[in-house]
């Protein structure tokens, strides 16, 4: 499972996490945050973004997203500690 591997097995839970997509994606992806929240790869108090928008929107969101992530990051570029 790659989340396991970007997370260190748990060690290194997400911290924060951005959902890109339309309506029905998002609950998708919300349902899988509660299992990886459950498992220990994303911790219970992660902050959960949700970009929902024409894809253009969504694209220039998960940019600023991104960008904003990256520069307040201080070690892995996507796993808190």
């Amino acid at each position: 499972m790659h989340i396991a591997s970007m997370t260190e097995h748990g060690r290194k839970p997400f911290v924060e996490v951005c959902l890109v997509g339309g309506a029905l994606y998002l609950d998708v992806m919300q349902h899988f945050v509660e299992l990886f929240q459950e498992d220990g790869f994303v911790t219970g108090s992660a902050q959960v973004t949700e970009i929902c928008a024409p894809i253009g929107i969504m694209r220039q969101q998960m940019a600023i997203w991104l960008n904003s992530y990256s520069r307040n990051a201080d070690g892995d570029a996507g796993a808190g500690g």
